[in-house]
């Protein structure tokens, strides 16, 4: 009973000063946007991603494409949600001896096809280039020839990597020609992945110039956020922090 009566005497009632009402943290008014006139700054807070399939019902030719989602705050305090396009997630393999640069598309063809039957996924792979990278585990001055892939979904990686690196490997081999057990940052998120590649770090100011982005109507928003626009990974424009 004594132990019961401790208790009680700590729990004591909100005083009604500091109760949340919804209204003293109101953000404030968002002023009226012209996309073609006005630029949109903001500090950025979070970012995140989803697919077109998540965020709309409706079919597109970009249904099954990563969306991020860049939420941050402007100078006068209203909230931002920032859908950046087109920018697509990707990874390396080496470079096998007895393929050429020629021989890519055929490449693309094949890998496709192998995920289409394997894992049922359509046009996965939408890119291949050759690139010179240094494998940085086993470092030498010279630099080695990889296969950079890249991927309609960031979901697409983990599954061709599990290809890769896993007893499916064989069903990869190309004219003869067997890929190595190893794949390179397969394992980069892609949030993260597109913050590296574009000089983004957090809390850095980002500036969508005027003419460059779409105002989200309010009845086809995707968040909560005060002012919602859609823009291509191309026109953001990531500033570096100072001080």
């Amino acid at each position: 009973m004594k132990k019961e009566k401790e208790k009680k005497d700590f729990i004591k009632k909100p005083d009604k000063k500091f109760v949340f009402t919804g209204t003293n943290f109101s953000r404030p008014k968002v002023p009226e946007i012209n996309p073609y006139e006005d630029v949109i700054e903001f500090m950025q807070i979070d970012v995140d991603c989803d697919t077109y399939s998540q965020l709309y019902s409706c079919q597109t030719d970009k249904y099954n494409s990563p969306v991020l989602r860049i939420y941050g705050v402007t100078a006068a305090g209203n909230s931002v949600c920032c859908l950046v396009e087109d920018f697509y997630p990707y990874f390396y393999i080496r470079f096998p001896d007895g393929i050429g640069h020629k021989d890519l598309d055929d490449l693309k063809y094949h890998f496709n096809g192998v995920l289409k039957n394997k894992r049922g996924f359509e046009n996965a792979v939408i890119n291949m280039e050759i690139v010179e990278k240094t494998d940085f585990k086993y470092y030498t001055p010279n630099k080695e020839n990889f296969i950079k892939i890249t991927m309609k979904n960031p979901k697409y990686i983990s599954t061709l990597r599990e290809i890769i690196e896993g007893n499916e490997n064989n069903s990869l081999k190309y004219k003869g020609c067997c890929f190595e057990y190893k794949t390179f940052e397969s394992k980069v998120s892609f949030p993260l992945r597109y913050m590296i590649d574009n000089d983004i770090v957090g809390m850095s100011w980002i500036t969508c110039p005027n003419a460059s982005y779409t105002l989200i109507p309010h009845n086809k928003k995707v968040s909560t956020c005060q002012i919602e626009l859609s823009i291509s990974y191309l026109r953001v424009i990531s500033h570096k922090p100072v001080n």
